[in-house]
């Protein structure tokens, strides 16, 4: 029975060629655990760090958001009996902030000032 190009069950396969992950290296790293993606810590570090400020620059700048409407969010907060009516009335933000917590799920008792 012939098994073509591929090697029997349980014989060594040819090594796979593998490169360090951080940006600008490429390393051949064959030689260390399979799991490995870095050449060494320093490389990680790079990576990690490129990988973070990506994310930094890519989140909006607080700047440029849109305002919300408190009227139109504070009418929907109370439609849904997170805040009274005179909060409402009032545009309470103290009120309309701690309704849009509860409406995430989040307690606002444990929230740290």
């Amino acid at each position: 029975m012939d098994g073509g190009d591929r090697p029997a069950i349980g014989s060594p396969a040819e090594p796979i060629s593998r490169t360090c992950k951080a940006p600008g290296c490429g390393k051949d790293i064959s030689h260390k655990r399979r799991g490995a993606f870095f050449c060494d810590s320093n490389c990680k570090s790079d990576y990690h760090n490129h990988e973070a400020a990506e994310a930094r620059s890519a989140a909006p700048d607080p700047a440029k958001l849109p305002i919300p409407d408190t009227a139109e969010l504070a009418s929907e907060l109370r439609a849904r009996g997170l805040i009274t009516y005179e909060e409402e009335e009032a545009r309470d933000l103290r009120a309309i902030g701690l309704g849009v917590m509860r409406l995430a799920g989040i307690d606002p008792k444990e929230i740290k000032a």
